[in-house]
């Protein structure tokens, strides 16, 4: 169960399944691009949007910093 540890072996991993090409005619799902979710509805660029997710950034960083940092102090 544990690699390196002798007399146990590891199990198999089951086989992957085979990937099927896309059909002639069938388009792929659209993802969006990270840039759209700071556009607005003309395709510009919002510049509200991109300072609030800075924002909330920073803050989660804030936030969540002083908790990673004890585990590197030790």
């Amino acid at each position: 169960m544990f690699p390196g540890r002798p007399g146990r072996p590891m199990p198999p991993y089951p086989p992957m399944p085979p990937r099927r090409p896309p059909i002639l005619g069938q388009q792929q799902p659209n993802r969006p691009n990270i840039m759209s979710f700071f556009q607005d509805n003309d395709g510009n660029m919002d510049l509200e949007k991109v300072t609030k997710t800075a924002q909330q950034i920073n803050s989660l960083y804030g936030q969540v910093s002083p908790l990673i940092s004890q585990f590197f102090k030790r």
